[in-house]
């Protein structure tokens, strides 16, 4: 949908105000998926245009906004480097963090669409008040010179309230729209399917063009022309992203939410535990499942049982006290489809929770008595090899894990194991944190400098990098042990 007239503009409000009886009725033109009959007038590439654009705006926003944070926190808010990091990983581990409670809201109760919409003006609202923080007077810093600038409580607590805004606005977005994209797509449509593993490297180059504009342009905008613009540009981009996924409301397709998945997943806990007693019988097609084509979830596929993880089969094992007055009690009895889904979840956990530049640096510190020059005579092109390597290493990673974990998700956990993926960025930022508290308290033992002092020049942070090498290593050992063990998930039937 193009808004090129003012009427377009107020018709988008329309379209939300009437978006929710049409996404999950199932009479009419709309399937019990949310999706138009005429399949050829929404999903597929037609909505991702919209979907994209607001991926890459909001990835410009954030990046643009995140990627100079520490070097705020130092000179406007005048904290030391140590703690600056710290406070930069420990908001950087919530905004991926704050992406599960999206998506429980997302498969629980509002739908990916509305938790979207909700979580965007969160979002907005922060990098707003981000800006107003770097701009108005009385709440940005006072500074005397370009580097001597002190913020009084009042004005870091803005800053820090806008930014743990735009960490719960985040949560919303991030665990929603890389599934909503790939929910525009139908697995039982052969043609279909194939371009959704395409909209997966869209979606990855999406994000990459907006951090691209982000780590450059941006950047060179907060370091010679100031902050406000440097804020401010990102929350315009911020606006635009919302814009942008909207304008798309008539093309989408949309699944409803399917209940709450902790409960589920609780549920067929207490069951097994109950029947911890009961024999699973050898022939698994009599374990208890629903007649309907349909799974007893809504917008879910039946799942197939596999073997693994068989003390949870205990279950969806009849007995003759699960029927009470014909219905059936959910902590005594789950369908085979519920327990897989907890089975498809132990199985994306183990996944889930699985460099030599510093060293020419320092020494010519050394040789030339560099220690308190303020610009290094060194260009910044030596660290094009390695992002270049960790650049390449990402494209694959990301990519591969984040159609992984759409892939193996069951249908009513889509947002929650998207949210899982993320955490796994949170964990690495707090385990960042962890070791840098962890680092500067051994290494300044007995009046030491450290390893990561204030003036890097006199510390030793190539120590620090070894280490998180030895860190990646013990990571590929495990992510190897474990993909040899991993059973994949196998879609009962289809969804009409």
């Amino acid at each position: 949908m193009n808004c090129e007239s003012p009427d377009c503009t107020l018709g988008l409000l329309g379209n939300l105000l009437v978006a929710e009886d049409d996404m999950y009725t199932k009479d009419g033109t709309v399937d019990y998926r949310g999706n138009h009959a005429d399949k050829s007038k929404t999903g597929t590439w037609k909505a991702c245009p919209y979907i994209l654009g607001n991926e890459c705006c909001e990835r410009l926003a954030f990046y643009g906004m995140s990627s100079n944070l520490v070097l705020y926190f130092t000179k406007r808010l005048h904290q030391p480097n140590a703690t600056a990091s710290k406070n930069v990983a420990d908001w950087s581990g919530t905004c991926y963090i704050t992406p599960l409670i999206g998506a429980f809201l997302a498969d629980a109760y509002l739908g990916r669409y509305w938790t979207i919409f909700y979580f965007s003006i969160v979002y907005v609202i922060g990098m707003t008040l981000l800006t107003l923080s770097a701009t108005v007077s009385g709440l940005k810093p006072t500074c005397h010179g370009e580097d001597n600038c002190h913020a009084t409580d009042t004005q870091a607590a803005v800053c820090f309230l806008a930014l743990y805004l735009i960490a719960l606005g985040t949560g919303g977005i991030k665990p929603c729209v890389s599934s909503y994209g790939a929910d525009q797509f139908d697995d039982t449509d052969k043609v279909e399917k194939k371009h959704k593993a395409s909209f997966f490297n869209w979606f990855y180059f999406s994000i990459n063009i907006g951090s691209l504009i982000a780590g450059s342009l941006l950047v060179w905008i907060q370091d010679n022309v100031g902050w406000g613009w440097g804020f401010g540009i990102p929350a315009v981009a911020m606006a635009i992203a919302v814009l942008s996924f909207f304008s798309g409301t008539r093309l989408y397709r949309n699944q409803k939410p399917g209940g709450s998945p902790p409960t589920r997943i609780c549920q067929v806990i207490v069951a097994s535990l109950r029947k911890c007693q009961a024999e699973v019988p050898a022939d698994k097609s009599i374990l208890y499942e629903t007649t309907d084509a349909e799974s007893a979830i809504k917008g879910s596929r039946k799942i197939d049982h596999t073997k693994d993880f068989s003390f949870f089969d205990k279950a969806a094992v009849l007995v003759q006290t699960d029927h009470v007055k014909g219905s059936v009690d959910p902590w005594r009895l789950c369908t085979v489809t519920q327990v897989e889904e907890l089975k498809a979840i132990i199985r994306l956990l183990p996944i889930w929770v699985t460099g030599v530049l510093e060293l020419v640096r320092l020494r010519m510190v050394k040789r030339h008595n560099y220690y308190e020059l303020k610009h290094m005579p060194m260009s910044i092109f030596w660290q094009v090899p390695q992002y270049f390597f960790i650049g390449c290493a990402e494209v694959f990673i990301f990519i591969g894990q984040l159609e992984f974990f759409y892939e193996q998700a069951p249908d009513a956990m889509k947002s929650l194991c998207a949210a899982l993926q993320l955490t796994t960025v949170a964990l690495g930022n707090y385990l960042s944190s962890l070791l840098v508290t962890i680092v500067t308290t051994v290494s300044t033992r007995h009046g030491k400098l450290g390893w990561i002092p204030d003036n890097l020049n006199y510390g030793h942070i190539d120590y620090f990098f070894w280490l998180l090498a030895v860190l990646s290593v013990l990571n590929l050992g495990a992510f190897l042990f474990i993909a040899k063990w991993y059973t994949y998930k196998r879609p009962l039937g289809t969804l009409r």
